[in-house]
């Protein structure tokens, strides 16, 4: 956004004496240079215009003096460079955005009364936002995607559909108006991710895929949304709705968890709500395997509120794993009360495959590459449908070979056979986003 003020004084000054092509010079020097050009010609505007300029770069507080002295001029017409009502009301508002913020947008609204600009609607709303003017605020921002359309990729659209969200939310009551909005987003993205795979010819590239996860994500903070306010049965629609555009491999299993884990944490939230446990730990578990799940105090609460369900323990104890892998990132090996939760879970009769992985891990720390495989053979063994266990036996195969443990030829056999091993799974796997009905 500074960019385009930036453009814009550039834009006026034209082309400057004194400015000449050359090595970046920094802030406090390029100061000197204008505040010495101004000593010897207080009369160049086009210098003081990009002191202003260089002011609200920095993000420093400008110099009003400047501005007042150019305003002076042009009333008196006697100003050098072009200069109009609609500039000084720009200027004057950024000006005062950081020490009078309701007296900036009294100048942007000036100004865009005059010549509306993109510019001015978006300080306008990031104004009014920081004011906490909700009705204001949400009016320019419906003006700025009315009047200049909504923009992928774009950060300054992710930030101003952020601030939207975070206005419609901090309603003290249920607002319909933010699942709408919710709604809205997800459409808009499966849209134009629809758009772009007909154009493009391929739904495989990387904007594209991007393009569909936003559009997944509106509705799990839509399904959280309902979940916040115990709208149950409509978070439960909103998951059903989404349910056959889920990554699944050829048997069913997850795929894609990068974009996919929310859904199957939801729908664990919202079964272990409608009391099926053993489904919803079923559902918490597939989540899991994707390390953003590390809130131990919740999986703590799952495992004693259900001390019988051996599964409830392994949950406890990979979210445990997952806590230490990402804040011990450099720490491969389980610790030991990990591992001892683990071994705990299996004695209570429980076969989930992360209890062999974690073992694998334990044994690919220490160097044991023959018990490191024999534990992941049990892991794919007791789920042969779970594509992240073959994926696992593939990295302790490399690196058995790097340390000399097995031959290339032997390697190359068996990555061979895990190459279609995964491929069989992940044969007819769902990654296209299909017509999905959601409400207006």
């Amino acid at each position: 956004m500074k960019a385009c003020f930036s453009i814009f004084c550039l834009l006026v000054i034209q082309q400057s004496s004194w400015s000449q092509p050359g090595p970046e010079v920094f802030f406090f020097e390029k100061l000197e240079i204008l505040n010495d050009s101004l000593s010897r010609n207080p009369e160049n505007d086009a210098a003081r215009l990009e002191r202003i300029n260089l002011f609200y770069q920095e993000d420093r507080s400008m110099t009003k003096f400047d501005i007042d002295y150019l305003l002076h001029k042009f009333e008196a017409g006697t100003n050098s460079i072009p200069l109009d009502t609609f500039t000084f009301h720009l200027l004057y508002g950024a000006c005062y955005n950081y020490s009078n913020l309701p007296l900036s947008l009294s100048y942007y609204r000036k100004a865009a009364a005059i010549r509306p600009t993109e510019y001015l609607y978006t300080n306008l709303f990031n104004g009014y936002y920081k004011l906490r003017n909700s009705d204001t605020a949400l009016l320019y921002y419906d003006t700025l995607i009315t009047s200049y359309g909504f923009k992928f990729r774009s950060s300054d659209e992710d930030h101003l559909t952020f601030y939207k969200i975070d206005l419609l939310n901090s309603h003290t009551a249920y607002n319909p108006k933010l699942t709408a909005f919710y709604n809205y987003l997800s459409r808009t993205y499966f849209d134009e991710y629809k758009l772009q795979s007909k154009e493009r010819g391929f739904e495989s590239n990387y904007e594209n895929q991007v393009l569909a996860k936003s559009g997944f994500d509106y509705q799990f903070q839509l399904c959280e949304y309902y979940l916040r306010w115990q709208q149950y049965d409509l978070a439960e629609k909103t998951l059903s709705n989404l349910t056959n555009h889920i990554g699944r491999n050829a048997l069913g299993e997850p795929v894609e968890l990068y974009k996919f884990n929310k859904y199957y944490f939801l729908l664990g939230t919202i079964l272990e709500q409608k009391g099926n446990p053993n489904e919803a730990v079923r559902n918490f578990l597939y989540a899991s395997d994707y390390l953003h799940y590390k809130d131990t105090v919740w999986s703590s609460g799952l495992w004693k509120k259900y001390p019988d369900n051996p599964e409830f323990l392994v949950l406890h104890a990979q979210t445990l794993y997952n806590k230490q892998k990402e804040e011990y990132w450099q720490l491969k090996d389980p610790g030991k009360h990990i591992l001892e939760l683990f071994h705990e879970a299996k004695k209570q009769g429980s076969k989930n495959y992360k209890i062999f992985l974690a073992r694998a891990d334990h044994f690919l720390f220490l160097k044991d590459y023959k018990n490191a495989l024999y534990q992941v053979d049990l892991a794919i063994k007791s789920s042969p449908n779970q594509s992240i266990s073959y994926e696992a036996k593939a990295a302790i195969l490399r690196e058995a070979y790097w340390n000399g443990f097995i031959p290339e030829n032997e390697l190359e056999e068996q990555s061979t056979k895990l190459k279609k091993d995964i491929d069989k799974l992940f044969k007819n796997a769902v990654t296209s986003v299909p017509e999905i009905n959601l409400p207006e």
